[in-house]
C-alpha cells in the first residue's frame, strides 16, 4: 500500500511485478496470506504434525515428492523382477536400448543382425514385458 496525494493505492507482487489492485482484492489477499502464515506457524510448533505432503510450505522442500519416490521405487522393483524373466539376448537388447541409451543400429551391429530384425525383436520383447507387467499390477 502506498499513499499518493492522500489517496491510498494498493499493489500486489505477482511474478516479480507490482500490479495495482483495488482495496477489496488487496484485503482478501492480505488476509489469506496472514491466515496461511498463522497456520504454518501453528503447525511448525506442533510436534505431532505429520502431513508430509505440505512440508514444502515450510521451506524444507527440495523438489522431492515422497509419494512419487515410493511409487517409482515400487515400479522399479517390479520392473527388475519382470526383466529377470527375459533370456540373455532379450535382456541385452532391452538394456542396451532403454538403459544404456544405445541406438538400435549399434545394438544390431553388435548382434550381427539388421536393424529391422532388431526392431521386430524389440517390439516382441516389449509386448512380452507388457503382458507380464499387466499380470503383476
Amino acid at each position: 500500500m502506498r499513499r499518493i496525494n492522500n489517496k491510498k493505492t494498493y499493489y500486489l507482487k505477482i511474478r516479480n511485478q507490482w500490479i495495482e489492485v483495488n482495496k477489496e482484492v488487496y484485503t482478501v489477499c492480505r488476509n489469506s496470506y496472514q491466515k496461511m502464515n498463522y497456520e504454518i506457524k501453528k503447525d511448525i510448533n506442533n510436534p505431532r504434525y505429520s502431513d508430509i505432503n505440505h512440508i514444502d510450505l515450510y521451506g524444507y522442500f527440495h523438489d522431492c515428492d515422497y509419494i512419487d519416490k515410493i511409487y517409482q521405487n515400487d515400479i522399479q522393483i517390479k520392473l527388475y523382477k519382470v526383466l529377470n524373466v527375459l533370456d540373455e539376448k532379450e535382456l541385452y537388447i532391452i538394456g542396451s536400448i532403454y538403459f544404456c541409451d544405445k541406438k538400435e543400429i549399434e545394438v544390431a551391429k553388435k548382434l550381427g543382425i539388421s536393424q529391422q530384425r532388431l526392431n521386430y525383436q524389440k517390439k516382441r520383447i516389449l509386448k512380452k514385458l507388457r503382458k507380464i507387467l499387466l499380470k503383476h499390477i
